[in-house]
């Protein structure tokens, strides 16, 4: 779990086992595990930017930007985004942008089996 929700912390020590471990298989997989941890942190980070920002472009733009970083593990950590679609009048986000990147993105995030991040099957 420490890939998906790292912390800078645990990012920190992915780091360190990916330099200065013993094993060659530890190092390997310290260095898939903390790409994987950066791309989740920085696809959070970029779709929390989204609401924020008033600007229906760059709006747009900022949820194709993620589009492709997808990884089943959005389910999780994007219940605002879903809450948002259902109810909310209350932000400047556009519901068309952010209900057509949901339906666009909805296929990778089923095939939870087949999914692979960085060359790695999940």
């Amino acid at each position: 779990m420490i890939i998906w929700f790292a912390t800078p912390a645990e990012i920190e020590i992915l780091n360190n086992l990916k330099l200065k471990d013993d094993s060659q298989f530890v190092r390997d997989y310290a260095l898939w595990a903390e790409q994987v941890s950066l791309q989740e942190k920085y696809t959070r980070e970029i779709c929390e930017e989204v609401f924020k920002d008033s600007d229906k472009t760059i709006q747009s733009t900022k949820l194709y930007q993620i589009r492709d970083s997808i990884t089943p593990t959005f389910e999780y950590w994007s219940k605002e985004l879903f809450e948002y679609c259902e109810k909310s009048d209350k932000t400047n986000f556009d519901k068309v942008f952010l209900q057509r990147f949901l339906n666009k993105t909805k296929e990778t995030r089923k095939m939870k089996d087949q999914f692979e991040v960085r060359g790695r099957k999940l």
